[in-house]
């Protein structure tokens, strides 16, 4: 991957998602295979260099690996049509990205065969298809550019983490039903309002969303939060401010870290001040 050349945006997601996946604390065994992502991956790149096994060309097995990890580094940017839409990485999550793995294995060796055609396979993936189009829906409000849309970002988050998936569910539903009937449809004749199928895709209710913290890096990065930090340090300065926020307003430009710490600490603020 060091020699991929980096002349398109897809080569650097790439890059940037195998940095990613490498790095000491990042951490996804599948349940099932005790396989980690880092060794699936390998197999991956093995599987790319079988002239004997392989189904596809070289060339296009190479282009599937790279628009495979261009797809989960890029995930929650990508639009229903697959379009950019921009803004800082948003990686799919990590049971995502094994089984996008398993897909692009599947494509280029024979090795590989990918089988989701049973109601308990239907029922495990479920899960992973709420989560995906849960952030996708929320990544649409990761980057409020005012003051209003911010501190009604920061309150749906926590309404979310308080009630649950529950919140927006009226706004996924339907693209949580379309691509588990496509995939699934078979098992339910083929009938969306099978009632099987229909208990089905509610068990999704109970779906916990673990990373809904992802969003603090863009909510950070916007211009809304720098505005709103701007606007409490000129209307609540001097003694208002504890020695703690004052030292970390004062040194915030000094290094990554400072700023780092500032801006954790004014995402407790906004919490806080958002709740009362």
């Amino acid at each position: 991957m060091n020699a991929l050349p980096s002349d398109s945006e897809k080569n650097k997601a790439a890059k940037r998602c195998i940095g990613r996946i490498l790095k000491p604390d990042f951490i996804c065994v599948d349940k099932e295979s005790q396989l980690s992502l880092r060794q699936l991956l390998a197999l991956s790149f093995l599987a790319i260099q079988d002239d004997t096994n392989r189904k596809a060309t070289l060339a296009d097995a190479q282009k599937q690996l790279i628009e495979g990890l261009y797809e989960i580094q890029r995930g929650y940017n990508l639009s229903l049509k697959n379009e950019d839409l921009g803004g800082p990485d948003m990686p799919i999550c990590p049971g995502g990205t094994f089984n996008k793995v398993i897909q692009i294995l599947g494509y280029i060796h024979s090795d590989c065969e990918i089988i989701f055609m049973t109601q308990q396979t239907a029922s495990l993936k479920l899960p992973r298809v709420v989560c995906e189009e849960a952030m996708r829906y929320l990544s649409a409000f990761a980057h409020p550019q005012t003051t209003e849309e911010l501190l009604s970002f920061v309150a749906l988050l926590d309404q979310i983490k308080k009630e649950g998936v529950s919140v927006i569910w009226d706004k996924i539903v339907n693209r949580i039903t379309e691509p588990m009937f496509s995939e699934f449809g078979d098992l339910y004749d083929n009938n969306k309002n099978a009632s099987d199928f229909v208990a089905l895709v509610d068990a999704g209710l109970y779906t916990i969303l673990n990373n809904l913290d992802y969003f603090q890096k863009s909510i950070q990065e916007s211009p809304a939060y720098h505005q709103y930090c701007n606007r409490f340090l000129r209307n609540f300065g001097g003694s208002f401010f504890s020695n703690t926020t004052h030292d970390l307003a004062t040194h915030r430009q000094e290094s990554s870290e400072a700023q780092r710490a500032y801006d954790q600490h004014f995402g407790v603020i906004l919490a806080r001040n958002n709740r009362t």
